[in-house]
């Protein structure tokens, strides 16, 4: 009698799965081709560059004109990117 409802939940865990998948793979699209633009493209909408800004948000972050790795954002994007890759491929596995 209880095996009735088992069949929709036994399906529901690879549908949902999949979904992840789907929406991690997506991400590391988005993600790398905003990568693959370089940083410094110009001026920003208050006329300061991107590396300007990049310092002063490194200045407001560290205290100090140092900047380090932690703020570089292709660093970042990149960390974020293997993340997605690897929680893609952990999930496939579970299938």
């Amino acid at each position: 009698m209880g095996s009735r409802g088992m069949g929709s939940a036994g399906t529901a865990l690879p549908a949902l799965t999949w979904v992840f998948i789907a929406y991690f793979l997506v991400f590391v699209v988005r993600l790398g081709a905003r990568l693959a633009i370089p940083s410094t493209t110009g001026a920003t909408d208050t006329g300061a560059t991107d590396t300007e800004a990049t310092e002063a948000l490194a200045i407001a972050a560290l205290g100090s004109g140092i900047r380090g790795v932690v703020i570089s954002p292709h660093l970042l994007g990149s960390s974020e990117l293997v993340m997605a890759i690897g929680m893609s491929y952990m999930l496939l596995t579970m299938l």
